[in-house]
């Protein structure tokens, strides 16, 4: 994946993240503990899920990052006697 993609990826989880926090910290702020008995449970989940999500997504990123290395890793040639030949690739020797 190209590193424009990547980085733009990354640094809108961030901001998602960011702004889900924020965006609960005044949800909560304005429903004060007064009002939270008058509240459906849709409304209390919705404010719950404002928290849940950046955890979610951060997650998903370091998940993501993850991955990626192991897939690196499992794509790089490696060395046999001097040569270097794909792993995924079987040497001339072994087909029949």
């Amino acid at each position: 994946m190209p590193t424009i993609v990547r980085t733009a990826r990354r640094v809108s989880l961030l901001v998602t993240a960011l702004v889900s926090v924020v965006t609960g910290l005044l949800l909560v702020w304005a429903v004060m503990p007064d009002r939270v008995g008058h509240l459906r449970t849709e409304h209390l989940l919705g404010i719950v899920g404002l928290f849940i999500l950046p955890a979610a997504a951060l997650a998903a990123l370091a998940l993501d990052r993850r991955s990626a290395r192991l897939r690196a890793e499992l794509d790089r040639p490696t060395t046999i006697r001097g040569r270097i030949e794909p792993v995924n690739e079987p040497r001339p020797s072994q087909v029949a």
